[in-house]
């Protein structure tokens, strides 16, 4: 919530936690593009005081994300 640019963005990199018992370990970063299956942004109104940039929020629903090792 309040991504600057979320919502106009083609690309976001992104952490996940994807093992809690493994602590920062088990953090990891990934690209999420436009149009991913699952992946979706919205614009954010209201914003009380923030008006002068566009902030949205980033929503993941069941996004598949592949799987690549760079350790």
């Amino acid at each position: 919530m309040f991504i600057t640019l979320g919502n106009v963005a083609d690309i976001a990199i992104t952490a996940g936690q994807t093992n809690r018992a493994k602590g920062h370990q088990g953090i990891i970063t990934f690209i999420a593009e436009r149009g991913m299956p699952g992946f979706r942004s919205r614009e954010l109104h209201g914003k009380l005081g923030m008006r002068g940039t566009a902030l949205g929020e980033l929503i993941f629903e069941n996004c598949p994300v592949p799987h690549k090792s760079t350790a």
